[in-house]
């Protein structure tokens, strides 16, 4: 990640936009570890609220292009996210 970039992680309900996601997490370059990963976890309190069953989850990063434009990457296409009791 650049120091400007910021990587985002979403639990979306099915049929949900992203822009609405249900929990949200924001990661920056401040985030990386020794290895320069992003470690995404999750605390109880993150998913409180929800009911168990099926949800989807998505990383996206905002970013510049070498002209200084703003543009928005998808890491991953939504992918299944199931909360357990």
């Amino acid at each position: 990640l650049k120091s400007t970039d910021k990587l985002y992680f979403a639990i979306m309900q099915p049929n949900e936009q992203f822009k609405n996601a249900i929990v949200r997490k924001l990661f920056t370059s401040a985030n990386l570890d020794s290895n320069g990963d992003v470690i995404i976890s999750l605390i109880p309190t993150d998913t409180l609220y929800l009911v168990p069953g099926k949800y989807y989850y998505q990383l996206k990063l905002l970013t510049t292009d070498s002209n200084n434009v703003e543009q928005v990457i998808t890491i991953t296409p939504k992918s299944l996210f199931f909360i357990e009791e």
